[in-house]
């Protein structure tokens, strides 16, 4: 059977993440499912796919993601994201208020609420916060030239065309803002 990695920032007393078991002479682990997927707008087909993508990332199989693994997760959810992002995402809905580390319930969860975001608002902010690593209601223009680059096919009048709109209504309005 598969060693469980020590989740040292985990509480001590939290319900285990996996069911182990041997059928047909063949190590068999299920992940446990604690939390309502209807509250969470997860239906049959989105929750195998969010499972078997766990299931990818998950190395050693003991139904919690460290970290590093979970940054690989959102970057394949094509969501960029530094350490220190995947890190505060995974603190909101995690146990484990040390490390980062995410289980599969809390992976769920994060999924559940993400899909099912109130507003476009709230869509918009939650995007907009993945990009702005220092947490300054700012994102870099290097930054925002990658998003809109990937976006627009590389199309760089589109994107001089919106840079050029925003520092026209900005240079009105902020005379610090840069020119570039």
């Amino acid at each position: 059977m598969a060693k469980p990695l020590l989740h040292t920032g985990r509480p001590k007393d939290e319900d285990p993440h996996i069911k182990q078991y041997t059928k047909n002479k063949k190590e068999v682990i299920e992940y446990i499912v604690s939390v309502n997927l209807d509250e969470l707008g997860i239906d049959k087909t989105m929750f195998d796919e969010l499972k078997a993508l766990f299931e990818l990332f998950d190395q050693d199989r003991d139904g919690v993601l460290i970290l590093a693994e979970f940054e690989k997760v959102l970057r394949a959810l094509g969501r960029a994201c530094i350490t220190e992002s995947a890190q505060t995402l995974a603190r909101e809905d995690s146990a484990d208020q040390e490390v980062g580390g995410i289980s599969f319930n809390e992976f769920l969860t994060l999924n559940g609420k993400q899909k099912t975001a109130n507003t476009f608002t709230d869509v918009l902010m939650l995007t907009f916060d993945m990009f702005d690593h220092q947490k300054t209601g700012k994102i870099p223009e290097m930054v925002f030239r990658n998003i809109v680059a990937r976006k627009f096919g590389g199309d760089t009048a589109e994107i001089e065309e919106m840079l050029g709109e925003y520092r026209r209504i900005h240079t009105k309005s902020d005379p610090q803002t840069p020119a570039g």
